[in-house]
C-alpha cells in the first residue's frame, strides 16, 4: 500500500512510505515541494494524509482538489479546532499562531468539502498533546447549567477528516 505524509517536518506519520515537505529532510522517499502543486502523478497514492497544513494554505480549495487528484481511494486531513475555540481561548490553549492564514472550525471544513462534492467524516478529537493541561483546566465550564449549550467540541483541540476519494468529484 503506497502512502503518503504531506507536510510531514520533523514528525512523519509511521504509516507512510513517501513524505513530502517544503523543507528537505534527507530521508529516503523524501520529496521537496508546495502542498498546492504536487509534484506526483494522479491517482498515485493508496492513501494521503496531511496532518497540520490546511492552516498554512493560501488557497485550500486548490490544497484539496491536488490531495484528491493524487489518491486512489482515501484522503486524512488533520487541522486545529481554531475557529471553534476561538481567539482568547486559542491563545490560553497554545494554538493561536501568526502563520495559520485560516481557523477552522468543523462547520467551516465541512461547508468547504460540501462545496467540493466530497463524501467525507469529520471527527472532534485530541491528537495533539500540545498544552492539554489548558483544555483540562477549562471543562468545568461545560459543566455549568447555565453554560449546558456550550458543545463538548469546543474541548476538542483537533478536527479530523476523512475524503473518500472515489466519491468525490473533481471540479
Amino acid at each position: 500500500m503506497k502512502i503518503v505524509d504531506i507536510g510531514c517536518g520533523l514528525n512523519p506519520d509511521v504509516r507512510a512510505t513517501f513524505f513530502l515537505d517544503q523543507i528537505l529532510q534527507h530521508k529516503n522517499n523524501f520529496v521537496q515541494g508546495d502542498a498546492q502543486s504536487l509534484p506526483f502523478k494522479t491517482n498515485s497514492f493508496d492513501l494521503v494524509i496531511s496532518k497540520y497544513v490546511i492552516e498554512h494554505c493560501l488557497s485550500p480549495v486548490k490544497y484539496i482538489k491536488e490531495l484528491m487528484r493524487i489518491s486512489k481511494k482515501n484522503i486524512e486531513i488533520w487541522t486545529d479546532n481554531g475557529a471553534c475555540i476561538g481567539f482568547h481561548f486559542g491563545e490560553l490553549l497554545g494554538i493561536k499562531r501568526p502563520d495559520h492564514l485560516y481557523l477552522w472550525s468543523g462547520i467551516s471544513l465541512a461547508n468547504l468539502l460540501t462545496i467540493l462534492n466530497c463524501d467525507f467524516s469529520l471527527e472532534y478529537t485530541n491528537n495533539n498533546k500540545i498544552n492539554m493541561r489548558g483544555i483540562k483546566k477549562l471543562r468545568w465550564l461545560a459543566e455549568l447549567r447555565f453554560l449546558s449549550w456550550l458543545p463538548c467540541r469546543l474541548f476538542k483541540r483537533d478536527l479530523k477528516v476523512i475524503i473518500r476519494r472515489n466519491e468525490c468529484e473533481l471540479l
